[in-house]
């Protein structure tokens, strides 16, 4: 069972049992990726987007034994809308990680926002791109996600990343259009 109010995970049988530490990862807890060295982890939270709680990467170093140490949470703030990571993906060099970003528009930020709707409605999704440096992510890089031509929606909506084998190309597949 896995109980996603706090990222634990067992069973009615006994057959899944905790070894180690356990991190806090935020409150949905979903991806996670691990770098081309297997040295590192990050693990996407969603957040709460009705709650106007954005979401965040969790960044682990990866011990000999197996267990992890924290290295911390990176959130990407934005003035208007709330950002929720849904997707990871890391270039082969482990350089750059690539998360795509569902987005909610959250007028109750305290930011001065044109006319939005309601908290929690969906905005157009975001990729966010951090430069990783010794599993450590730096300051992350959010451009919104083109409206693709032909589309009657303005809301991309990302569900997933891919970075190419040469490392040229960023794929991010939209769930709306």
């Amino acid at each position: 069972r896995l109980d996603l109010n706090h990222g634990t995970l067992n069973s009615s049988n006994g057959a899944l049992t905790q070894t180690g530490k356990s991190f806090p990862t935020g409150v949905q807890p979903g991806p996670m990726i691990f770098d081309p060295s297997n040295s590192f982890a990050f693990v996407a939270d969603f957040g709460n987007p009705l709650g106007n709680q954005g979401g965040d990467i969790a960044a682990f170093s990866i011990n000999k034994d197996g267990t992890l140490s924290s290295l911390g949470l990176t959130s990407t703030p934005m003035s208007c809308v709330t950002l929720n990571p849904v997707a990871l993906a890391m270039d082969s060099k482990g350089q750059f990680l690539f998360v795509a970003m569902q987005a909610f528009y959250n007028v109750s930020s305290g930011a001065t926002c044109p006319t939005q709707p309601a908290n929690g409605t969906p905005a157009p999704g975001f990729i966010t791109v951090f430069p990783v440096s010794s599993g450590k992510l730096g300051t992350g890089v959010t451009t919104p996600l083109p409206v693709p031509p032909g589309t009657t929606t303005t809301n991309p909506t990302p569900s997933a990343v891919a970075v190419s084998n040469l490392g040229s190309f960023v794929y991010v597949t939209d769930s709306t259009n």
